[in-house]
């Protein structure tokens, strides 16, 4: 859509903007010149009809740099974290044990920062808070605690956002073996 200005050159009312998705899917989406980013998030929920969009948010990014709120991005994320956790707890989300394991280890990093056991103790966290019922059922507490105490001192040095990250990124990559149960969407 087209208009002439005062000057009589064409002016364009709309503009094309690309929309990389989590997931690493492009998405091109058309909006009015005027739209506030409200209006193109809007756009692209209803796009992917995204049930839970309160866990994204929209980063601008003008030529090399990214404009975006670093505190609404990172509380999203921190909020998608906590309930990618919670799904697995609950075994809404499965994924093969050694990913259970791996995301456990992530999650005491974020949650403790680096590994103390002889601050701590070696009991310093409850294994069903880390690990989905369906996991700790198959195997046994020592080897359960063995395995979280080795991947917490394996995730030294990394921040808490670090380890959050890296915990949504390992989700990310095997969502070909996690999946929802009992949801329709």
């Amino acid at each position: 859509m087209t208009s002439t200005s005062k000057k009589g050159r064409s002016a364009s009312t709309q503009r094309e903007l690309s929309v990389v998705m989590p997931s690493g899917q492009g998405i091109q989406v058309k909006c009015e010149v005027k739209s506030r980013c409200g209006d193109v998030f809007d756009m692209i929920v209803a796009h992917s009809n995204l049930v839970e969009h309160f866990y994204f948010g929209l980063a601008y990014i003008d030529g090399r740099r990214k404009r975006t709120s670093s505190l609404w991005h990172k509380l999203s994320r921190h909020q998608y974290y906590l309930q990618l956790r919670k799904d697995l707890l609950e075994d809404r989300l499965s994924c093969h044990e050694e990913t259970s394991l791996c995301l456990a280890g992530l999650a005491l990093q974020a949650e403790y920062g680096d590994c103390m056991p002889e601050v701590y103790g070696r009991n310093y966290y409850r294994p069903d808070q880390y690990i989905p019922k369906s996991v700790m059922e198959k195997r046994a507490l020592p080897y359960i605690r063995d395995q979280l105490l080795r991947l917490h001192i394996s995730n030294a040095q990394m921040l808490t956002d670090e380890s959050e990250l890296e915990f949504l990124k390992v989700t990310k990559h095997t969502m070909f073996v996690c999946f929802y149960t009992g949801y329709e969407y």
